[in-house]
């Protein structure tokens, strides 16, 4: 299957960047996040904003050293001990199982390494795949946003779901 790694933002060097964006904005990936599309040049600066931030910690997902995606944790709240999780994967590291590794790796390091007690993501109502990976992570649906993403002329619902650190512990 090959070695997945996680690399900070902090370890990556601008064409990691570049390569992380391609990704990201590709239509593959586009598909299933809402959101307008930044300039390369805004991506960068974006990235530079981040890094080194307490409330958002963004890693590249590498296999065998080639970025094949992104997650991160984000909107990281000390008072609230809870954080966004977000993930994606280029289309030729699709169904491929990279994804529930990531998301394993990801949610250890959330709730043990940055101690939070609730972790919960957002994502399109259309996207079963989702919906499938984070349930059987133990992620349990608390509710349905109701055309809050606007894209191609259209909007469309999101689904909440969220993992409590106890329930992460127990489905260790």
């Amino acid at each position: 299957m090959g070695d997945i790694i996680l690399r900070s933002f902090s370890d990556l060097k601008e064409q990691d960047f570049i390569s992380f964006y391609d990704i990201r904005y590709s239509n593959y990936v586009q598909r299933n996040f809402g959101g307008e599309v930044p300039s390369l040049d805004a991506h960068l600066k974006w990235a530079n904003s981040v890094t080194g931030s307490t409330t958002y910690k963004g890693f590249a997902i590498t296999l065998n050293t080639v970025i094949i995606g992104g997650c991160s944790l984000k909107f990281i709240s000390k008072i609230n001990s809870n954080a966004e999780f977000d993930i994606f994967l280029s289309k030729s590291s699709s169904g491929k199982g990279y994804g529930k590794i990531v998301m394993k790796k990801l949610l250890h390091y959330g709730f043990m390494d940055l101690e939070l007690h609730r972790i919960y993501a957002f994502f399109l109502e259309s996207n079963e795949h989702a919906f499938k990976l984070y349930a059987n992570l133990g992620f349990k649906k608390e509710g349905l946003l109701r055309e809050n993403v606007y894209k191609n002329e259209k909007y469309f619902n999101s689904i909440l779901i969220g993992l409590l650190k106890n329930e992460y512990e127990y489905n260790c």
